[in-house]
């Protein structure tokens, strides 16, 4: 038995696009880290993995983990760094982080981060003057 034509091997070829330009799905942020929390906000900063040659978009999702609804959705064309804002003190959300081009998405980062507390705030910048 003979074969003509071309052998194709699916992940090296994957592989092999993903270096030519405008080939591929950009690659997941990482190092995500959440830089500030106060009562109704979070702020969450992350590296920009590999945009596949072509500008990526950045998106972040916010999940209510006790309620399980999604709390909001936010999109950021230059870097992976989001602020959200609006939410409920003490409560914990699941933050979905995630990068997309024309050719797809990246696979999902997930972090878990919650507001602060009334009482973290009053204790956090409540001061007195000793002198």
């Amino acid at each position: 038995m003979s074969f003509s034509g071309e052998k194709k091997d699916t992940v090296s070829t994957r592989f092999e696009n993903c270096l030519t330009p405008n080939s591929c799905a950009p690659q997941s942020p990482h190092d995500c880290l959440v830089t500030n929390q106060t009562l109704d906000s979070l702020t969450i900063e992350c590296q920009a993995g590999h945009n596949g040659s072509l500008p990526q978009i950045f998106h972040m999702e916010v999940y209510n983990s006790l309620a399980e609804y999604m709390a909001d959705n936010l999109t950021r064309l230059d870097k992976p760094r989001f602020k959200v804002t609006d939410l409920s003190p003490s409560t914990s959300y699941v933050l979905v982080i995630y990068a997309s081009n024309v050719k797809g998405r990246s696979d999902s980062v997930a972090l878990v981060a919650t507001t602060l507390s009334t009482t973290e705030r009053r204790s956090g910048t409540s001061f007195r003057s000793i002198i």
